[in-house]
């Protein structure tokens, strides 16, 4: 009867299956995706909130430091060492930014709202840039751009700009590899 309690432990805990088990890992991945992509979209629809900083930003050194503050505020303590937040101007010249943040292509930069996973130092990224546009007048150019992004997991051996990372799950650490260029 041991045995058998031990077999049912082991499938509650794994499932029945090597399909039930696997099934089980790329819900919880999902989930944890969802999760961080709805927290990069919410840190992004703060961060936009202070668009008039980012306006004044360029030309007034108090508007910087506001912005600045902003940024920290935005971000929680605990986040700071896996997210950052980077404002730029239209240039796509940095205006301020808190937490680990990285440095992107400009294209990727100028583009419409993306979410994607870009490769780091210190292993992949998900992360999500959202235009700032002027609400009263959404025609005129943009004023900046928000860059929000958050570690995925750590990089297999030495730091490089690999694409396969390790991301612990309830049952198993997992090996993924990003598949770059990829947009959503």
């Amino acid at each position: 009867a041991e045995g058998g309690q031990m077999i049912d432990t082991v499938s509650t805990r794994f499932g029945a299956t090597d399909q039930a088990s696997l099934a089980r890992v790329e819900d919880e991945l999902g989930r944890r995706f969802d999760a961080s992509a709805d927290t990069l979209g919410r840190l992004a629809s703060q961060v936009a909130a202070t668009r008039d900083l980012v306006r004044a930003a360029p030309h007034d050194a108090s508007a910087a430091r506001r912005l600045f503050d902003a940024l920290d505020r935005a971000l929680p303590d605990e986040a700071a060492g896996s997210t950052g937040i980077t404002v730029y101007d239209p240039a796509n010249v940095p205006l301020a930014w808190s937490g680990r943040v990285s440095e992107l292509l400009k294209e990727r930069i100028s583009g419409e709202t993306a979410l994607f996973v870009a490769p780091g130092a210190l292993g992949p990224q998900l992360v999500r840039v959202e235009p700032i546009v002027d609400r009263d007048r959404p025609a005129s150019p943009r004023l900046g751009t928000i860059v929000v992004e958050q570690l995925l997991g750590q990089v297999r051996g030495a730091p490089s700009l690999a694409d396969t990372f390790v991301v612990s799950t309830s049952l198993v650490p997992v090996s993924l590899r990003a598949r770059l260029g990829a947009t959503t």
